[in-house]
């Protein structure tokens, strides 16, 4: 087994399979000096070619994806978006190389443990565990750059704000450029991880092994830090997509594209189709993406949903939707609720386009998240009728549900070979496929 490296790099690349930490993990550089019996390296240099690969990859197109927003940041004269990002994100990428170049030995010595010496191996951990320019301070400076501090934004903040513009202005489409946010995220989670395992493999070559167990403890309060900052930008991208949507044809007021269409559709929990229901693909990439790069445990299980609503209906009597916890239950136990772990209201403001009367409302997303579920198959609880949660009078003597029936019947699967689930439903939302909302 190569460890937890390879384990969390394959999730977070591949963006599909969660792996955690397993047990042994961490033990190459003793394994070089013959302490474990077996050096792991021909197993180690096979799967980390492939992910080394992988990442190449995503930072090329990642660094295609930033040249063009630079490019239509100066058509319309917002460079400065762009320097206010570069500047936090130059110190942001000096902590990654420090990584990279103390990961890239790790590797050569981990490839070619015959003509590694124990020197070698000694001086690397050194370095490694510098209290100057280790990987527990990159790790400790990325966390800080991707979240912000006092007033100095994050670098995820400042690359949706960079973005925005030139999304509304229809000068790059708001779902390529919410998977470029989705690659940068990857980027810097990648380099946290690999700075994790290098901790991991020194203070076990010194036999520290109790304070090496204690690194992914450390790593998971950091990497859950970041869970707000990183999903909270989701919406904005969406909502721009909205608004880049908004064309003026030729003897028309206005018009609208496909993509504003599916947009709007994202935006609102695909509140609009009634004939079904499969959840957001942004936002469950989004939770896919974040929950990998917490590197679950074998013993882990974590569900989100994504709660979306008018912010006036937050407060508004006799609903309270900021304060509504939904449970899942067991399809197969439903008289079992699990109440969720943690939950965050994250407020969208409006956003208002340069045409006559269009805007989109103010959104509230509420996450609910449930960790340490058993493996099983879940529903949400149906609510409707409690607390308060009375269905609405609409259009054409419709219902308007709290939770429309279709999202009732969708089932939120975890097991070992699913880790983590996510789902979305709009509260009180219909939308009519052509979309326009005041």
């Amino acid at each position: 087994m190569a460890g937890i490296l390879v384990a969390i790099t394959t999730s977070i690349v591949g963006g599909l399979i969660t792996s955690g930490l397993e047990a042994g993990a961490g033990w190459v550089l003793k394994g070089i000096e013959g302490d474990t019996g077996q050096s792991e390296s021909e197993a180690l240099a096979k799967e980390l070619n492939y992910i080394e690969g992988a990442v190449s990859g995503l930072q090329k197109e990642l660094a295609k994806d930033t040249a063009l927003i630079l490019t239509e940041l100066k058509v319309i004269q917002q460079q400065q978006l762009y320097q206010s990002w570069e500047t936090r994100d130059n110190d942001l990428q000096d902590y990654i190389t420090k990584i990279n170049v103390q990961y890239t030995r790790f590797l050569s010595y981990a490839k070619n443990p015959d003509t590694t010496s124990k020197a070698d191996v000694a001086n690397l951990v050194t370095e490694i565990l510098d209290s100057n320019s280790g990987a527990e301070v990159s790790l400790a400076e990325i966390n800080t750059l991707l979240k912000g501090s006092g007033p100095n934004k994050g670098v995820l903040q400042l690359y949706r704000e960079m973005t925005e513009p030139i999304i509304t202005d229809s000068k790059i489409d708001g779902y390529d450029a919410l998977n470029s946010y989705f690659q940068y995220f990857m980027d810097a989670s990648y380099a946290q991880c690999r700075a994790l395992y290098l901790l991991i493999e020194a203070f076990h070559y010194q036999n520290n092994n109790g304070v090496a167990e204690e690194q992914y403890d450390n790593y998971r309060k950091l990497a859950l830090s970041q869970e707000l900052p990183f999903i909270s930008n989701v919406q904005y991208f969406l909502r721009g997509a909205i608004l880049g949507g908004i064309v003026k044809p030729p003897h028309a007021k206005r018009g609208y594209t496909l993509g504003l269409v599916n947009a709007y559709q994202d935006f609102w929990g695909q509140s609009a189709y009634v004939s079904g229901y499969t959840p957001t693909a942004a936002r469950a990439k989004a939770e896919r993406i974040f929950s990998n790069s917490l590197a679950l445990k074998n013993t882990e299980n974590r569900v989100v949903i994504n709660m979306v609503y008018q912010e006036n209906y937050g407060t508004l009597k006799p609903y309270f939707l900021d304060s509504v916890h939904v449970p899942i239950v067991s399809a197969s136990q439903p008289s079992a609720e699990i109440q969720p772990t943690k939950s965050d209201v994250i407020k969208i403001p409006k956003a208002v386009k340069a045409f006559p009367s269009y805007n989109t409302q103010a959104l509230n997303l509420k996450r609910m998240v449930y960790i340490n579920v058993p493996g099983d198959s879940y529903q949400m609880k149906d609510m409707n009728d409690q607390s308060g949660l009375a269905p609405k009078d609409g259009s054409s003597g419709r219902h308007i549900y709290f939770q429309h029936p279709k999202y009732l019947d969708y089932l939120l699967i975890v097991n070992e070979g699913s880790k983590h689930t996510s789902m979305d439903f709009a509260c009180y939302h219909t939308l009519s496929a052509w979309v326009e909302v005041n």
